[in-house]
């Protein structure tokens, strides 16, 4: 988005152009006023990892919500949690009008072959 007018340097008339000579003094001296703007976008993204100590295994807990870049959808909003204590996998995709893209509920012992673990 930009926005330019066109002043005389003498007497500040406002000109319909750059070539225009002024109608109020008949100056041909210019200051070009342009205006330039663009708009920014910020998203957010929160993730918990919390440890804990169970016999020999350390098990995990970890949460992430928030707004994510995927290559076919654009910017989705993601939830997931993966419980190890718990034996969950938990989640939930939206795109940016807050349809679901994609769900996943299951036992994280049977979450398999889903993402980078996904045989090619």
């Amino acid at each position: 988005m930009s926005n330019t007018k066109f002043f005389c340097a003498e007497c500040s008339t406002e000109l319909k152009d750059e070539a225009s000579i002024c109608p109020q003094c008949g100056s041909n001296k210019r200051n070009i006023y342009l205006e330039v703007g663009d708009e920014i976008t910020s998203y957010e993204q929160l993730k918990i990892k919390s440890k804990s100590k169970q016999g020999n295994r350390k098990r995990e807990l970890k949460y992430i919500k928030g707004h994510e870049k995927s290559v076919s959808h654009g910017m989705v909003h993601k939830e997931r949690i993966i419980d190890e204590t718990g034996d969950k996998y938990f989640e939930v995709i939206k795109d940016i009008h807050g349809n679901v893209i994609h769900k996943c509920e299951e036992k994280l012992s049977e979450h398999r072959n889903h993402g980078s673990a996904r045989k090619k």
